[in-house]
């Protein structure tokens, strides 16, 4: 039976967040943290302030650590997105 095309984007979407779970823990043990955290915490108070609906979207959840309970949308649009942001930064 072939998989609806929807549940393969909501795959292929929760594979990208638990990656980039996996490398923000491993980041965690490098010694500029700090940093790191900071541009994190930057970087999310800018989404919060230009996307009223933030909590709508996985990725956000990603970023900042947190859960959600509803089914989100992924990704934030262009220089916003939080799969750039978090790959560049953990290069």
């Amino acid at each position: 039976m072939l998989e609806h095309p929807k549940n393969e984007q909501e795959n292929s979407h929760e594979l990208v967040a638990r990656n980039l779970e996996s490398r923000m823990l491993a980041a965690a043990k490098d010694e500029n943290i700090h940093e790191k955290g900071d541009q994190i915490i930057a970087f999310s108070k800018k989404i919060k302030e230009k996307y009223s609906n933030f909590g709508d979207y996985l990725m956000y959840h990603v970023l900042v650590g947190s859960t959600l309970r509803t089914k989100p949308l992924f990704d934030f649009p262009g220089e916003d997105s939080v799969q750039k942001f978090l790959d560049d930064l953990l290069k």
